[in-house]
């Protein structure tokens, strides 16, 4: 039972594990040479990720702006007998 306490109170390092693969932050973004191409992918993935949220809102802020000029012109042609 001794032997398993000594096994759980040990560090991760004392075991071998390593919680980051790189030795410094600039050797995570060079990523052995490949930091330019991974990190320039990263960013077109997120930007598309916000395009594809922030585009439909626009075009339903659109529509619906659209809807409600429609919407007012017809009142406005009930009321007054004209089309405006």
């Amino acid at each position: 039972m001794g032997s398993r306490v000594v096994a759980i109170s040990c560090t991760i390092e004392e075991r071998g594990i390593r919680l980051f693969q790189f030795d410094s932050f600039s050797a995570f973004l060079n990523m052995g040479g490949h930091g330019p191409y991974v990190w320039s992918a990263v960013v077109i993935s997120l930007l598309l990720m916000v395009f594809l949220v922030v585009a439909p809102l626009r075009r339903k802020r659109a529509l619906l702006q659209q809807i409600d000029r429609q919407v007012r012109r017809e009142e406005a042609v009930m009321h007054t007998g004209k089309e405006v």
